[in-house]
């Protein structure tokens, strides 16, 4: 299962000098994320009970945010029978701003950082730092990644080749 959140993948033990496992057990990540859920469900006092869809989103952005297990969450709300459909552009979790999504999908067309800036009018530096934010944002390096990222979330395609123009 892929670490996600803000667990350490491990620490080393003063004692042998080994790496322990840091991150909590898959048991209680599983547990965390179904409290989490059955919580949203429930009236509250300072507040009514949400909708399962409600409660799915609510679970999702906790994800995105690290505060859960993506995978945990990913597999709970499938088993509930929530829709696990990654967020589109502009969705509460989507890691992109506007802008940087205008930016992914002109870089995945295939235009350099001087033609990009042509076409968003703004400096070719303004193009680059938006590229960087996207690759720390993404955890990718290249060009390519950033293409395929585009692509898995549905980013370029004929809708994107109308911004271009």
């Amino acid at each position: 299962m892929a670490r996600s959140g803000r667990w350490p993948a491990s620490i080393t033990s003063a004692s042998t000098g080994r790496a322990i496992e840091a991150s909590p057990p898959v048991a209680a990540r599983i547990l965390a994320a179904a409290d989490a859920y059955q919580t949203k469900l429930e009236r509250r006092p300072h507040r009514a009970a949400l909708a399962p869809d409600a409660a799915a989103s609510h679970l999702r952005n906790d994800a995105a945010r690290g505060r859960l297990d993506a995978d945990v969450v990913a597999a709970l709300l499938g088993a509930a029978g929530r829709t696990v459909a990654a967020p589109t552009p502009l969705q509460p979790g989507f890691p992109l701003s506007q802008r940087e999504v205008e930016v992914l999908r002109l870089l995945a067309s295939g235009l350099t950082n001087r033609e990009m800036a042509e076409v968003l009018v703004i400096s070719p530096k303004t193009v680059g730092h938006h590229v960087q934010h996207m690759y720390d944002k993404l955890g990718i390096s290249t060009r390519v990644g950033a293409t395929l990222f585009a692509l898995q979330h549905g980013l370029v395609g004929e809708e994107s080749d109308a911004i271009v123009k």
